[in-house]
Formats: structure tokens, C-alpha cells, sequence
């Protein structure tokens, strides 16, 4: 959209068209196609002259399961039920990754493109939401792996999947949602100010520890528990283990209270994003 404001001579600004409250989806729609090319330039520097390659996606949440096992399934001696605890922690910790990555990724998504951003104009917001359609190779290379995993421990621990499976479609949506809402928020607070990019190692440290991933979630009948659902991960979490592992679904209320957080961490990400978006370039 063009706009003429009167002055010494006649000066034109460039800018997307906007509607209030405007999430800037409707001008993503309309640059998918920019999306899918710098979503697919991220998958190929990512992976480009490594010597394992994707086999990266499966050491991480396998080394990190190991040390689940030993700490919470050996020590602690966490009840899992009938699931084999690799089983219960990898479940977890996949989807986990899968938001933490997209966040961490997309924090730091326009500092690291910040000469494409001064030079021409483009729907800022692809650039948060390229890193997370990334994320999702190493979610789902290491899905193929629990799913495998689930069908090889599935015989002597009575695991089958079921058309329950279909609840954890569910959960990563919602995950992606809330993933794109904060990492969107950090992207631009990341801007303005520098300092923020240490925000980002705390919350993957933080939250790790509050979201049901090496251990079992709370019922949601416990005291605070609907407190402890505000986490969106919380819920989605243990909805995605249910879906894949048969463990118990979390209670409507508490499935509510965490479906309801990662919206409006979603909403309230993205609105942020649109307010600080036309200070950007100036700044980087």
C-alpha cells in the first residue's frame, strides 16, 4: 500500500496493508511461496557438509532420553505404568524439542537475516515462521524413530497404536501454534533489545523441568494443577503420550486451560510481532 504524505516534494512509503487487529497471517497466506523457499534454504544449510546429517535429529533426544532413564526411571524410579520408561521419556521429549527448537530458532530468525530485511520489503513474520516449518524435519525423523521404537516394545508392554493416534495430529498443531506466537514475540523483543536472547536458554531450562516430559503430569485434580496447565506444553504433552502410549488423557479442564494458554500466547505473539514490525529495519 502507498501512501503520499504532503511535505517538501512528495515522499511515498512502502507498506503492507493493515486491519485491526491484524495478525499478519493474511500476508503470509499470500507469500507462501517465499515461505516454502527460505524454509527449504534453512533445511539445506542446516544439513549441508555434516557428516551425519539427519542422523543429528535422533542423537539428541536419545542421548537426553539415556539420561532421563538413569536419573528419573533408575534413581527416582518414576511410575510409568506399563510403558518401558525410553518409551514414556521419548514420547515427551520429541514434542518438547519440537517447540523449543522453533522458538529458539525463531528468536534469533530476524537478527540473522537482518541484511535481507534492510534491503527489500517482504511480510517480516515468514522469516519466525520458516524457522518452525523447519523444526518440524527434526520432529518428524525422530517420530519415525518412536513410532518404530512403540511397534518393536509394543508385543511385551500391550502398546498399540490406536485410532487415538489421532489426538496427537492435535497436539502438534497446537504446539506449533504456541511456538510460532513466542517465538514471533522474542523475534521482535530480540530486536529492540539485544539482551533478551539470554531469555531464551532460560526458558528452554525452565521449561523443561515445569512440562511433564521425564515425568509423569499431574492429574489436574491436585491442587494448583490448573496453575500448572497454564504451561501449554503441560497439556499437549500428555495429550500427544496418550494419543502414541495409551497413558491417561489429561482432563478436559486441564486440556482446556493449556489449549487456551497456547492460543493466547499465539494471538498475543503475533499482535506484539505487528506493533514492533515497522520499527525493525530502522533498528537492524
Amino acid at each position: 500500500m502507498a501512501i503520499n504524505r504532503p511535505g517538501r516534494g512528495t515522499k511515498t512509503w512502502i507498506d503492507a496493508e493493515r486491519h485491526f487487529p491484524d495478525l499478519g497471517l493474511r500476508a503470509v497466506w499470500g507469500r507462501a511461496d517465499l515461505l516454502l523457499f527460505l524454509a527449504r534454504r534453512d533445511i539445506k544449510v542446516r544439513y549441508q557438509q555434516t557428516f551425519f546429517g539427519v542422523l543429528w535429529a535422533l542423537f539428541q533426544p536419545l542421548i537426553m532420553v539415556a539420561i532421563f532413564w538413569v536419573v528419573f526411571g533408575r534413581f527416582v524410579k518414576v511410575d510409568t505404568g506399563n510403558i518401558p520408561y525410553p518409551l514414556f521419556g521419548l514420547a515427551g521429549l520429541i514434542l518438547w524439542n519440537l517447540f523449543i527448537h522453533s522458538v529458539t530458532s525463531a528468536a534469533n530468525s530476524l537478527h540473522n537475516h537482518r541484511e535481507m530485511i534492510g534491503k527489500i520489503y517482504f511480510p517480516r513474520l515468514l522469516l519466525p515462521f520458516s524457522t518452525v516449518v523447519t523444526s518440524v524435519i527434526d520432529f518428524l525423523i525422530a517420530l519415525v524413530l518412536l513410532i518404530l521404537l512403540i511397534s518393536l516394545f509394543a508385543p511385551y508392554g500391550g502398546i498399540w497404536l490406536s485410532p487415538r493416534i489421532l489426538l496427537a495430529v492435535v497436539a502438534i498443531l497446537i504446539t506449533l501454534m504456541a511456538a510460532a506466537g513466542l517465538g514471533a514475540a522474542l523475534a521482535a523483543l530480540n530486536v529492540m533489545f539485544r539482551d533478551l536472547r539470554q531469555l531464551v536458554p532460560i526458558i528452554s531450562q525452565v521449561g523443561l523441568l515445569a512440562t511433564p516430559v521425564a515425568y509423569p503430569p499431574l492429574s489436574g485434580s491436585e491442587p494448583l494443577a490448573l496453575l500448572y496447565y497454564l504451561n501449554p506444553m503441560a497439556g499437549q504433552v500428555t495429550l500427544f503420550r496418550a494419543a502414541l502410549l495409551g497413558t491417561p488423557l489429561p482432563s478436559p479442564l486441564a486440556l482446556g486451560v493449556s489449549v487456551g494458554s497456547a492460543l493466547l500466547m499465539f494471538v498475543g505473539g503475533l499482535l506484539l510481532f505487528g506493533v514492533l514490525e515497522r520499527r525493525l529495519a530502522d533498528i537492524l
